[in-house]
């Protein structure tokens, strides 16, 4: 889908067919300097291109000074080759006029995708704006960067960074336009100097209000201020064209996206309300600096880069054909006075979400039916179940097999490994047979009867012993005992 046609100024005239080489097929919208066309330019074999053709207005081509700020432009677009930048193809004169021929993005500015989302009543996904602003980050910083022929930083400061000049690709780049007004940064100096202020009054950062001189972080600066206003879903300063009440309010205190709206994760809350800084000393003093930051959250909040994409196509194209798949789901909460809707978030790693609108109360994912969402589960549910049999029938098959194959083995080896095996296994067991130990004391004595305890004890018979030769003359035998003396139970022979 095309970006909309905005209102022509009064002069501009009815859109012409053909303009040089150029045939035109639609307006895109006019400006206060100079009009955009989506053209088609042909070649040879019927080779063709669709593009962009942007020149000054017929009644303005006569004017010096806007013919020096369009050719300023189209000097200072040649030199930008970059994938986040809306790169020129041609600059030129037909009937009068000077012409750039630009890259034709098949996309729309933020301004029309934030205009779309209030009118549904919906926010836009804070890891989506996060990625948008990381790739305005990462052209502005190819811009700042920029370097010369002779190798010198040219220091180029686009001045007019807003949703009109943000073009949002329907497959998910991020392209900045209009460089009507960039111009290097010495430049800008003498402009600040003389008092002039180019650029739309809400997105000015505080130099150009107070009319200092500036470098390449007013750029941020308005970058923060789109940031604010896509999380708020309100402009953060609603002065349009009066410097003034521009000035009062950055005299007061900034207020963070999350004061208007509490589900703006803490980090992009930090984020914005660093490159909001009124001292350019304490903001972001490169745009590097301040994608990376960018970068770090959406990893951290697991983003996918299609997000933007399917937001868009879900916006801008039909809904059916590719449906808006988010990553965590939450219930819409109440919508903030003067904004769209804006969704409930707790943390970085939940903030890929998509709200639903007042009337339309299911989430992007509740596209598929309940039906065919259950059919699916328990599909699923089944498959799994089937693939964990198989596994544990697999594995008892396996236990089987190996214990039949062992009992083979076994068997037919035993004949030839029993007589080493079994000497072993005897030693074994007779080494862990236990061993009787004796007791240290000796076994209590028997208790005998109490009769036999009050009988008197037999006396003890005394050993016998051998006469000794003394005796040989009574004729008693060397081995006949002899009787002791002096006992009372001694017989005493009588004498001869």
């Amino acid at each position: 889908m095309a970006p909309a046609e905005t209102a022509r100024p009064a002069g501009a005239g009815e859109m012409p067919t053909t303009y040089g080489r150029f045939r035109l097929t639609g307006r895109i919208g006019v400006g206060g300097m100079a009009e955009v066309f989506r053209a088609v330019v042909k070649g040879p074999q019927g080779w063709e291109r669709e593009l962009v053709v942007k020149r000054i207005l017929p009644q303005l081509s006569g004017n010096a000074e806007f013919t020096k700020m369009f050719i300023r432009e189209a000097k200072i677009s040649a030199l930008l080759v970059h994938p986040n930048i809306v790169q020129t193809f041609e600059f030129g004169e037909a009937e009068g006029t000077y012409f750039i021929a630009m890259e034709g993005v098949d996309g729309v500015t933020l301004r029309e995708a934030l205009t779309k989302l209030r009118k549904g009543q919906r926010a836009m996904p804070f890891m989506v704006i996060a990625d948008i602003a990381r790739q305005v980050c990462t052209g502005l910083d190819y811009a700042h960067t920029l370097t010369g022929p002779d190798g010198a930083s040219l220091e180029i400061v686009h001045q007019d960074v807003s949703p009109t000049n943000i073009m949002l690709a329907f497959n998910g780049a991020v392209k900045i336009l209009d460089f009507g007004i960039a111009r290097a940064a010495s430049f800008a100096e003498e402009e600040a100097k003389k008092g002039l202020i180019k650029g739309k009054v809400a997105y000015l950062a505080p130099e150009q209000v107070n009319m200092q001189p500036f470098d390449h972080r007013i750029d941020l600066f308005a970058l923060g201020v789109v940031m604010h206003e896509m999380m708020t879903g309100v402009r953060l300063f609603q002065a349009k064209n009066d410097v003034a009440k521009m000035r009062q309010l950055l005299a007061a205190p900034i207020p963070p996206p999350s004061s208007v709206n509490a589900s703006v994760p803490r980090e992009l809350d930090r984020i914005v309300m660093k490159a909001l800084e009124v001292d350019p000393t304490q903001r972001y003093q490169s745009a590097t600096a301040m994608a990376n930051d960018l970068e770090r959250t959406m990893i951290a909040a697991r983003h996918s880069s299609r997000d933007l994409a399917k937001l868009l196509r879900g916006l801008f194209k039909d809904e059916g054909d590719e449906p808006l798949v988010v990553v965590d789901e939450v219930a819409p909460s109440a919508p903030i006075a003067g904004g769209p809707l804006t969704g409930s978030m707790s943390s970085v790693r939940s903030s890929t979400q998509e709200i639903s609108n007042p009337d339309r109360t299911r989430s992007s994912r509740s596209i598929l039916t309940s039906g065919a969402l259950d059919g699916a589960v328990r599909a699923e549910q089944s498959r799994l179940l089937q693939q964990k049999q198989k596994g544990r029938a697999k594995a008892v098959i396996a236990l089987i097999v190996l214990a039949a194959v062992a009992g083979a083995g076994a068997k037919a080896w035993r004949p030839y490994v029993r007589p080493y095996v079994e000497p072993l296994v005897q030693g074994l067991f007779a080494k862990a047979a236990p061993t009787p130990t004796p007791s240290a004391e000796p076994p209590a004595p028997a208790l005998e009867p109490a009769s036999a305890a009050l009988a008197p004890a037999p006396a003890a018979k005394p050993a016998p012993k051998k006469r000794s030769g003394r005796h040989a003359k009574s004729g008693a035998s060397f081995d006949e005992p002899m009787r002791p003396r002096g006992g009372a139970d001694d017989v005493i022979p009588p004498s001869e």
